[in-house]
């Protein structure tokens, strides 16, 4: 009976100690390792550390920086620093753009910024398309149980980070961060692959084989000179599902937060994108584009706090020289949409936007394929020529 007993005590004795120890760790990991900033308050911003992953970072930022109004999109905002906009807007500005982030996810951390925070504006990104990201992966960072989020933690990256981090050894900055300008944190303008691709035709033609433009380079060649498409009726159930979209990710924060303003817009393609898309086979992303610019626009003449704007047929979305591929324009530009949104230029709601659609339409009809694929290709062959020399 006494060995049983000791046996017992022994058994109880080492899952205790596995229990402690496993408690310490967890301890460890959310409030002295902590790299997302979760539970561990930010510090010198000179030396400290964030992820370039804004899913997972946007929960420290939203806990740690003071703000009152959001810019939330996908690459095409990614650019945008907070100081330029408050120049613009006034008003004290955060940038928690994800990139190619969908409406739902971004539906998800606004949802967290207005439990957190007493919002004034946000800017936001109407996706125009019907997918939806999966947020299995991080949406515990962004519920109302602050218990949970060390979970994030509880995989073999930030473990293996851990790991090192307890015994001294340097970490990858991949899980533990960098430091970065939290005014411009997430900008990929910084990168020179990207930043030196804004020069214009002669750019389009020395990265042809790009994988941000190549793409493009083979519709270019099939589709140049082919008839523009007639554009056909959405089914009933595919404009059920923009609708259901729309109310899901948009209108319920719209009518949730009526104390707030929202600034929404759809990211302005380049015009040649389109024509090109008009003249394929089927030309479903350009209904699907319009559904829900009529959907956003008639929803704006209903809900004050809700300011729609369409950016399509000015002049720059025109402008080669404005992109780096066919659909991310440069910083310039993104302050350029900014100061419409401050002076109230463009705005679209049920009276005008029929206009605008078909003005839009025939812009793209109308598009000069045939002399921008002949400056870009020769330009392409000129630069082969000159490196076989």
């Amino acid at each position: 009976m006494n060995k049983f007993k000791k046996s017992v005590l022994t058994f109880l004795s080492l899952h205790i100690v596995l229990l402690l120890l496993c408690v310490v760790a967890v301890y460890e990991m959310a409030f002295k390792f902590d790299p997302l900033h979760l539970y561990k308050p930010v510090g010198d911003l000179n030396t400290e550390t964030f992820s370039f992953d804004s899913r997972l970072q946007n929960a420290g930022y939203i806990r740690n920086f003071d703000f009152d109004s959001v810019i939330i999109g996908n690459s095409h905002m990614e650019n945008v620093a907070h100081s330029q906009v408050e120049k613009i807007m006034g008003g004290k500005w955060f940038n928690l753009s994800m990139q190619g982030s969908s409406n739902n996810e971004r539906k998800l951390i606004l949802d967290d910024v207005f439990r957190r925070k007493n919002i004034k504006n946000v800017i936001l990104q109407l996706n125009v398309t019907l997918y939806s990201n999966s947020t299995a992966g991080y949406e515990i960072l962004y519920d109302d149980n602050k218990y949970n989020d060390v979970g994030i933690y509880f995989n073999s990256m930030y473990t293996k980070c851990f790991a090192s981090w307890v015994i001294g050894a340097e970490a990858d900055p991949s899980c533990v961060g960098t430091n970065l300008d939290i005014d411009t944190h997430n900008a990929w303008i910084k990168d020179p692959t990207y930043a030196h691709r804004f020069n214009g035709m002669a750019s389009w033609a020395q990265y042809y084989d790009d994988w941000q433009i190549i793409n493009t380079y083979k519709l270019m060649q099939k589709l140049y000179d082919s008839p523009v498409k007639e554009l056909a009726k959405l089914s009933p159930g595919i404009k059920k599902d923009v609708r259901n979209d729309f109310r899901k990710n948009i209108a319920s924060l719209v009518e949730a937060h009526p104390e707030t303003t929202f600034y929404c817009y759809a990211q302005p393609l380049f015009k040649m994108t389109y024509a090109l898309l008009i003249r394929e086979n089927s030309n479903n992303p350009i209904e699907i584009y319009l559904e829900y610019l009529k959907v956003a626009s008639e929803y704006a003449s209903k809900h004050s706090n809700f300011k729609f704007f369409g950016f399509d047929n000015i002049p720059f979305t025109s402008d080669v020289k404005t992109y780096k591929d066919d659909s991310h324009f440069s910083p310039d530009r993104n302050y350029e949409v900014i100061n419409y949104i401050k002076n109230n230029e463009y705005r679209l709601d049920a009276t005008n936007v029929n206009t605008y659609i078909d003005e839009f339409i025939k812009s793209i009809k109308d598009y000069d394929l045939k002399s921008f694929k002949e400056e870009w290709f020769n330009l392409i062959e000129k630069n082969k020529e000159n490196q076989n020399q």
